[in-house]
Formats: structure tokens, C-alpha cells, sequence
């Protein structure tokens, strides 16, 4: 007999995080590359416009990772601006680390040559972006970031109306392209446009509604993300490659769901030619607790159903014949799948998803409580099988895993990684 942990000690994968030094410079903070090359890491002044250096300390400024403060800032309760706290800290700022509030205005220089998809994201104030004419790489219109042919939408600021006019030349919404912008409840794509990325839509709290025009043929996954209030996709009848029904994003025949919005009722009605849910496309829903996988489903992709917190079970019919490792991923409270019992390829137990044969465990959710035994039937225990629990083993209440066949193989790494407890 193996016992895998204890809940109090239960770590089965360990987060290795790398600081590198950074250096200061009048308002920016920066590091060297190694090769002559500076590379912006944040923004610590108190300008609300401000310009990219060309040049630090004689080497030239080429690419701007982010403008966040850095986390060893601290801005006091009543201030508008932040306090140098530790002035030899080794830490860089992550996009997401600190905001940078009062920024309003950007001025970009002719020799930054790689700005980061995530650089603006800490400016919730941006209200316009300026690159100087001879930039080799961007260019911008009416205050937006552009790539130097404008057929590449970069940063759409959060502060500027999204009634603007976009480039007729545009052809790409790129990541977090559109971020943070509250001016909007419908947002129609431009005509012109064949490429959405992924997230290029995110964090616009009252969007509702996108319309996508006949000249879109790609969309990625997670195209439209952290839009709490979004609840509708609206496809032009005649575009060749998508289709909506009832606010969901579709392919053209219906057959794969890309995204079902999330703030929609999980209540409506899937379409009846359904056969795949895709990754990410039932994402950040907290609308329900019981989803229930339409009859006609036969394909569940890894992250189909990702991020909705409040989900605790999915009924899955006999309909389906693959379900990917993680298909329900970082959904914190989910305790359960049920496998219909004339489902030819996979059953359940105990809310854990397993083969038909129960020889293979496939995964076991996130928040399922209490003392769990591998049933001595399973030779195998599936890659990313226990991943979940591990995400949430702080809020899971399981207390130990017990494993009685002493031959089973374990390909889940969070698992086989606990050498010292076989």
C-alpha cells in the first residue's frame, strides 16, 4: 500500500520563481540584455505623458517590457503616486504587479523596435499613444498602437471612445489589443479584419454584444476574455468559416462550440448538430453548478470547460467518446462527473472520470473531499489526472490518497514526483 501525502503537506509541484536585478534610470527601470541592449521593465515617475528613452546610461533603449511599478512600491492610502520602499530589491514588476494610474499618454521614439503584448496593461488611464514617424517596426492613428503597415491593431488605449474610427487597412486585433475599455456595450469589428487573437478582447467590463463581419476566417481561442457582462457573438450570415446561435460563437456548420459567453445562462439550448467543445469555450461562467454535456457532444478538448468557479458537476452522455486530460480545468469548487452508463468509453465513480473498464483513472476533481482510494482495478493513473486537486489543495478538503495495487504506473508527474512516498 502507497499513501500519497497528507493534506497539511500535500505540495506536489513546486513554483520556481527567477528574480533578475534591475536598475534604475530618472523614472524607468530597466535591464541590460547582455548585448548593449536596454529593455524598459517600468515606469516609477509621476508624469502623466511620458516618452521612452532612446538612450540609459550611453546604451540604446530598444524594447519595453511593461510599465508597471514595481512590487517593492507602495503607494499610501491618500496619494496618487507611489514611495520608494527598498531601493536594492532584485525583483522586475509583472504587468499585472502594480498599476500605474495616472499615465494618460505615451510617446514612443524611433528606435523602440519591440514592444511586449503586455507592456500598457498596468495603464488603466491610457487615453492616447504616439510613435514618432520614422519608428521602423510601429506607427499609430488617432491614438492607438499600430504596426508600421496599420494592418495590425497593438493597444487600443482604455481611456479612448471606442466609437473612434479604426484603420480601413486593419487586418488583425492582436493580444490584449483591446483592453480595459469600459466605453463600449457593442463592439463591431471592421470590416476589413480576417485575424482576432487570442484575448484580444479583455477586461472590458460593459461589453455585451461583438459583431463580427464575413471578412473574419480566424479566431482564437479565448478571443473575447474577462468581459464579465459579454453575453452575445452576432456573426454575419454570409462569413464563410463562423456562425452564432442564441450569443454563442460557433463554426459554420455548428458542429464545434468556440465560445459560449460568460455571463450567459448555462440554461439555453446547445445546438443539435453539436460534436466538439472546444478549449476555452465555456471559460469564466459562474452561472452554473450542474453543466449537462448535450446528447449529440462525442468531443471534449483540454480546457472545454475552464474557470468557472462555481461549477460542481458535469453529466456527460453517451454520446461522448473523448474527453481530454483537464478537459474541466481551474474550476475550484467542481466535486464531480457523472458518466452516463451506456457511455462505450469512459465511466465514473465516486464523481472521479475513469475508462469504461475502470482500468485507467483520467481525473479527479478539483474539490472532492475527504479520504480517496484508488480503486484496485486502475493499472494506470492518466497524465494530469490529480493536476486539479493540486491547483486547489489549498481549499480541497482531501485529506489522503491511497493506492493499494502496488503495480499501477502513474504518468501524472504531480504525482510520480513523490518519490519518497512509494
Amino acid at each position: 500500500m502507497r499513501q500519497i501525502g497528507q493534506i497539511g503537506g500535500m505540495t506536489i509541484a513546486l513554483l520556481l520563481l527567477a528574480t533578475v536585478a534591475f536598475s534604475q534610470s530618472s523614472d524607468f527601470t530597466y535591464r541590460g540584455l547582455g548585448d548593449g541592449e536596454i529593455v524598459i521593465t517600468g515606469y516609477i515617475g509621476t508624469n502623466t505623458t511620458i516618452r521612452i528613452p532612446e538612450e540609459i546610461d550611453g546604451k540604446l533603449v530598444e524594447k519595453v517590457l511593461c510599465l508597471s511599478l514595481p512590487r517593492n512600491f507602495w503607494a499610501p492610502k491618500n496619494s496618487r503616486f507611489p514611495t520608494w520602499k527598498h531601493k536594492n530589491s532584485t525583483s522586475i514588476p509583472h504587468p499585472f504587479s502594480r498599476k500605474n494610474d495616472w499615465i494618460e499618454r505615451i510617446e514612443i521614439p524611433t528606435n523602440i523596435t519591440n514592444i511586449f503584448e503586455l507592456a500598457f496593461l498596468s495603464c488603466p488611464s491610457l487615453s492616447s499613444i504616439t510613435v514618432d514617424e520614422d519608428n521602423p517596426v510601429y506607427s499609430s492613428k488617432n491614438g492607438m498602437l499600430l504596426d508600421k503597415n496599420q494592418t495590425k491593431l497593438l493597444c487600443f488605449p482604455p481611456r479612448k471612445s471606442i466609437k473612434c474610427t479604426l484603420p480601413k487597412s486593419l487586418k488583425t486585433i492582436g493580444m490584449y489589443a483591446i483592453h480595459g475599455n469600459s466605453s463600449t456595450r457593442t463592439l463591431t469589428i471592421p470590416s476589413a479584419v480576417t485575424h482576432i487573437m487570442s484575448s484580444a478582447i479583455s477586461g472590458c467590463p460593459n461589453l455585451e454584444t461583438l459583431m463580427i463581419p464575413t471578412s473574419v476566417i480566424s479566431i482564437n481561442s479565448g478571443a473575447v476574455s474577462q468581459c464579465e457582462k459579454f453575453t452575445r457573438f452576432e456573426v454575419d450570415p454570409l462569413n464563410p468559416a463562423y456562425s452564432s446561435e442564441d450569443g454563442m460563437l460557433l463554426n459554420k456548420d455548428k458542429t464545434k462550440l468556440i465560445c459560449f459567453p460568460p455571463a450567459k445562462s448555462p440554461k439555453c439550448t446547445l445546438p443539435k448538430s453539436l460534436k466538439t467543445i472546444s478549449k476555452n469555450a465555456i471559460r469564466s461562467n459562474s452561472n452554473p453548478r450542474t453543466l449537462k454535456i448535450p446528447p449529440t457532444a462525442t468531443h471534449i478538448d483540454t480546457f472545454a470547460i475552464s474557470f468557472c468557479h462555481n461549477l460542481e458537476r458535469v453529466i456527460i452522455p453517451a454520446s461522448v467518446i473523448f474527453i481530454a486530460p483537464r478537459s474541466v480545468a481551474i474550476c475550484r469548487n467542481f466535486t464531480r462527473f457523472e458518466v452516463a452508463p451506456l457511455n462505450p468509453v469512459y465511466s465514473s465513480e465516486d464523481g472521479v472520470l475513469f475508462n469504461r473498464d475502470k482500468t485507467a483513472l483520467i481525473q479527479f476533481p478539483a474539490k472532492k473531499p475527504g479520504r480517496y482510494t484508488i480503486p484496485d482495478s486502475v493499472g494506470v493513473i492518466g497524465p494530469d489526472a490529480f493536476r486539479e486537486y493540486s491547483n486547489f489543495s489549498g481549499r480541497s478538503s482531501l485529506t489522503n490518497i491511497i493506492i493499494s495495487n502496488s503495480d499501477v504506473v502513474i504518468k501524472d508527474k504531480t504525482l510520480s514526483s513523490r518519490k519518497n512516498s512509494r
